[in-house]
């Protein structure tokens, strides 16, 4: 049997059952405040869930239900309701959660978006090399820490910069 080794263990930078699990949880018992302060809509790594979540918002923010029946209508009055899976898949989400992780997997989701922001930051550091200033990579660096749910499951600590120049 193969040996479990340390780098053999690697960070994916989505989690579509963490999406699944706010997403479901938002519609059966609407959105916990914590969770709607920290999700932006961009986020969500599938573009589907962005849509139904910016729905959920949108209800949300405007003291509207955010159950099933209400999301599908505002995903059709924008016509984005088969790009959001349809109504059938809305009702799968909801057979998924329970809301008590909510929390848990919000943090998932951030977390998963700050490293999907992270590779391309770093991306856009490598091919622009010659013209990026040092200065402006921190500052993006500090920024995309500063968005880290508090006791995230990634640690992300903050390093010297000063051996890349």
């Amino acid at each position: 049997m193969e040996e479990f080794q340390e780098n053999q263990l690697s960070v994916g930078d989505n989690s579509p059952e963490s999406e699944q699990t706010v997403l479901g949880a938002a519609m059966l018992d609407g959105p916990d405040r914590d969770v709607v302060s920290m999700l932006k809509y961009q986020d969500f790594y599938s573009e589907k869930h962005q849509y139904i979540w910016r729905s959920i918002c949108y209800l949300h923010n405007n003291g509207n239900p955010t159950d099933v029946p209400s999301v599908v209508d505002v995903l059709k009055r924008h016509n984005l309701l088969e790009h959001s899976g349809g109504a059938y898949y809305l009702t799968e989400l909801v057979d998924i959660p329970t809301t008590a992780t909510a929390t848990y997997h919000a943090k998932r989701i951030k977390e998963c978006a700050v490293i999907r922001k992270s590779k391309e930051l770093a991306y856009s550091f490598v091919s622009n090399s010659k013209t990026i200033d040092l200065s402006e990579l921190r500052t993006s660096l500090d920024n995309l820490i500063q968005e880290m749910p508090a006791n995230g499951a990634i640690p992300i600590k903050p390093v010297s910069y000063t051996h890349l120049r």
